[in-house]
């Protein structure tokens, strides 16, 4: 296993857009390289994205990846980050490509705005 030496992919909110464009990019090609090698990564989140000191992005954590299915290119994955996670994958349902590009598109997000996509709403229950 490759030592990687970095920081994980938590944007600071003083990176210009040209930083991001970069990291970005290299995290898009990295997925599409996964996906046309028939992975989907399926827990695709800041904490498991390495940046290397020299610049250089690293997808780490294949804990939850899955073979795409040759029958429509679908899996079922019934764990993951609810924070990062396709709808799909909230309800069970088969998902594919477009989870992980979700996931993606929740880090860009938050990546520009300093926030998630959408209000996390906590539920507290009361104790007997």
């Amino acid at each position: 296993m490759e030592l990687i030496r970095g920081d994980n992919f938590a944007i600071r909110p003083h990176s210009t857009e040209g930083i991001l464009r970069d990291l970005f990019g290299q995290l898009a090609a990295g997925l599409n390289a996964l996906h046309e090698a028939g992975i989907l990564h399926c827990d695709l989140k800041p904490a498991n994205v390495l940046i290397e000191y020299g610049g250089r992005v690293v997808i780490l954590d294949f804990g939850l990846a899955h073979r795409i299915l040759n029958s429509g290119g679908s899996a079922t994955v019934l764990a993951c980050t609810p924070d990062y996670a396709a709808p799909d994958q909230l309800s069970n349902c088969e998902i594919g490509e477009a989870a992980d590009w979700y996931s993606l598109g929740v880090m860009l997000y938050e990546a520009m705005t300093g926030q998630l996509p959408y209000l996390r709403i906590e539920v507290h229950l009361p104790r007997f």
